[in-house]
C-alpha cells in the first residue's frame, strides 16, 4: 500500500467559532487499540522520546495514553494522535481512524490536520500494516511530525504572551535600536541598556526569565567551538556577572517559517544568586556585516523550566528581524 500524506488546513473563516485548545502545550494525546498497544507504545515512546537538558532531562513532549471510545473526551486539547494496526486486527482503533479518514475523503494512510476541533490544534493520524511498517514511517516522517507539533506549540506559546500585554515602550525601545519588531510581555522591564556597542538587557520576575540584545561583529559562526568561545566572553563581561558553565552545551538550527536560525543552548550560573538555568542564544545575519545576538534565560529552582525556556524561544522567532532571515 502506498504511503502518503496530507495536510488538511481548516481556514480561518470556518475556525472563528472555535475555541482555543486547553491543556499543556506539549503533551500529546495517543489513542490506541489495546490489541495494538503492545506493539506500538514502544516505538511511540522512543519517537518521542527527545530531551533538553535545563539542566535536569525533560522531553519535548510527554506521551498520555487512552482508549479510542475516549476520543471525544480530548477533542478540546492541543495535540491529539491516532494510531492504528491492520494487523491484528480490532474493531477500535481501526474504526477510530477509519471515521476520521472518511470524514476528511482522505486516501492517505499518514495525516495531519490543523485546527479541526479548536485552535491551536494538531491531530495527527497513522495507520499501519504492522509494528515493523509503522518504524519505518515514523523513521520516514520523522521531521515532518516534529514540524507539524513544533508549529503548534509555537502558535500556543504566542497566543498566551499576547494574551498577558505588551510592554509597547519596550517593544517600541528595541525596534528603534536594533530594527526588531517584537513582542515583549508587560511585566518585562529595564535591567541595562548600552549604546556603544548595542546591548539591551531586559527581565522578569518569578519565574525569573530574561531576554538580552547583542550586536556583534563576528565574522563567521560556522564552528559551534569556536562561536561558544567568543559568546561566552561575550555574555559574561556584559550580563550581571553571570558564568557560562560547560554542561549540556548543544548547536542546531531552529526553523520557523521560511526562516532558519543557527542557535546554541546551555547553562549558566549566576553567583549573585547562587542559583542558574538553560539560556539559548539565536544568530541573525546583519544585512551589512556582523549579527545580531538574542539570547534567553530561564531560573526557576525545583521546577520544570521547558515551558518558559521554549516561550522565550517563539518570542524571539516570531520576531520580524529588520532585513535579516537567520540564513
Amino acid at each position: 500500500m502506498q504511503k502518503s500524506l496530507i495536510i488538511f488546513i481548516i481556514l480561518l473563516l470556518g475556525c472563528s467559532s472555535k475555541r482555543s485548545a486547553i491543556g499543556e502545550y506539549n503533551v500529546i494525546d495517543v489513542f490506541c487499540s489495546n490489541e495494538d498497544k503492545q506493539l506500538v507504545q514502544p516505538l511511540i515512546d522512543e519517537f518521542f522520546s527527545l530531551e533538553l537538558n535545563l539542566p535536569q532531562p525533560e522531553k519535548l513532549y510527554s506521551i498520555s495514553w487512552h482508549e479510542p471510545h475516549e476520543f471525544s473526551e480530548y477533542t478540546n486539547r492541543h495535540n491529539l494522535m491516532v494510531v492504528s494496526l491492520v494487523n491484528p486486527v480490532d474493531e477500535t482503533g481501526d474504526r477510530l481512524f477509519e471515521r476520521i479518514h472518511n470524514a476528511i475523503s482522505s486516501t492517505d494512510s499518514v495525516i495531519a490536520i490543523e485546527n479541526m476541533y479548536s485552535l491551536n490544534q494538531i491531530f495527527l493520524g497513522i495507520q499501519s500494516f504492522d509494528a515493523f511498517q509503522l518504524k519505518q514511517q515514523l523513521q520516514n516522517y520523522h521531521n515532518w511530525f516534529y514540524d507539524e507539533l513544533n508549529n503548534t506549540a509555537h502558535n500556543t506559546m504566542i497566543a498566551y504572551a499576547k494574551s498577558k500585554g505588551e510592554n509597547s515602550s519596550l517593544s517600541q525601545h528595541i525596534l528603534d535600536v536594533f530594527d526588531v519588531d517584537i513582542m515583549i510581555q508587560k511585566d518585562f522591564k529595564f535591567l541595562q541598556d548600552t549604546s556603544e556597542p548595542p546591548f539591551l538587557w531586559i527581565g522578569r520576575g518569578y519565574p525569573y526569565r530574561w531576554l538580552s540584545f547583542h550586536e556583534v561583529d563576528f565574522d563567521d559562526i560556522s564552528s559551534p567551538d569556536e562561536t561558544w568561545v567568543l559568546l561566552e566572553i561575550l555574555l559574561e563581561s556584559t550580563i550581571g556577572s553571570i558564568e557560562i558553565t560547560g554542561d549540556f552545551r548543544s548547536s542546531e538550527i531552529v526553523k520557523h517559517k521560511s526562516r532558519s536560525v543557527p542557535l546554541l543552548r546551555g547553562n549558566y550560573f549566576h553567583p549573585e544568586n547562587d542559583s542558574g538555568g538553560p539560556f539559548f542564544t539565536m544568530f541573525f545575519k546583519k544585512p551589512e556585516s556582523g549579527y545580531l545576538l538574542i539570547s534567553g534565560f530561564v531560573n526557576y529552582p525545583g521546577h520544570d523550566k521547558i515551558a518558559l525556556i521554549k516561550q522565550l524561544e517563539a518570542i524571539v522567532l516570531d520576531a520580524d528581524i529588520g532585513h535579516s532571515n537567520g540564513n
